[in-house]
């Protein structure tokens, strides 16, 4: 993965959907609460009984009353490209690319930066966003986390460098016998996890830690897009600690930073 864009970092603090008021168009199916759709919780599910349904977020249930919209993310559906689109009560509407699915099942994160592009900025701000679904070809399951960021937060600087290790565990669960022969359970989920080691500039190193005091470490989810160029993102936990070294004297305006971010599980592939 080339980075030649800069990375996108989203605190627990930008979701303007918190405490948003959620309605739909037609109703989840039974023991299945629209609620859901604001915990942040990527491996609950919402189930509707068809594949045309429009989402409503009242920013009026929270605060502020009005938000302007930077960045949407959807960790985990069942949602085909070209079926969805994103809209509000001021004049707002784009299409939403839908990544592919991974071999395991699982979908990648649906990231758009809803600034580019977009001819006029100002119905981008509004209090009622509407996610509207049309003919998605099978039966509509969202996981329990939707997010409109705001405002964009992304590094500035370009002298800095990213070194970076990407780690994938499958779940799966398995015990050998006396004669070694394993019997292995398939848990059909994985966990994504990636550690950044940042050389950066006085101001980006101020924003990565920003980002860090934002999501209180590990104590809320935030979404870092490494690369706007690819279609994907983390939506999870940093680790507790994140570590800022400040250059010497010698090293004026330089700092390396150290974080991990594990991302929250998807639960199983929806069927």
């Amino acid at each position: 993965m080339s980075l030649t864009t800069a990375a996108i970092l989203q605190g627990y603090d930008q979701n303007i959907l918190q405490g948003a008021t959620i309605t739909s168009s037609v109703a989840p199916l039974a023991s299945y609460s629209l609620d859901v759709l604001g915990y942040g919780r990527p491996d609950m599910r919402v189930k509707f009984g068809t594949g045309t349904v429009t989402i409503h977020f009242a920013l009026t249930g929270g605060s502020p009353s009005a938000a302007r919209g930077d960045i949407l993310v959807i960790p985990m559906s069942n949602l085909a490209d070209t079926h969805v689109t994103l809209t509000n009560d001021d004049g707002f509407s784009q299409n939403i690319p839908v990544p592919g699915t991974r071999r395991n099942g699982l979908p990648k994160t649906i990231v758009v930066d809803l600034s580019v592009g977009t001819p006029l900025a100002a119905t981008r701000t509004s209090a009622v966003w509407h996610l509207v679904i049309a003919a998605n070809p099978v039966n509509v399951t969202l996981g329990g986390a939707i997010m409109i960021y705001s405002p964009k937060t992304a590094l500035t600087d370009r002298d800095f460098q990213w070194g970076y290790t990407q780690r994938t565990t499958g779940a799966a669960s398995g015990q050998a016998n006396p004669y070694l022969t394993r019997s292995v359970l398939n848990l059909q989920t994985s966990e994504r996890s990636i550690e950044l080691s940042a050389l950066a500039t006085d101001l980006d190193a101020d924003a990565l830690e920003a980002w860090c005091a934002a999501n209180n470490g590990g104590g809320f989810p935030g979404l870092l897009w490494l690369s706007p160029e690819i279609e994907d993102a983390y939506f999870g936990l940093l680790e507790a600690s994140c570590e800022r070294v400040v250059g010497s004297a010698l090293c004026l305006d330089t700092n390396i930073l150290r974080v991990r971010m594990t991302e929250l599980s998807k639960g199983i592939p929806i069927l």
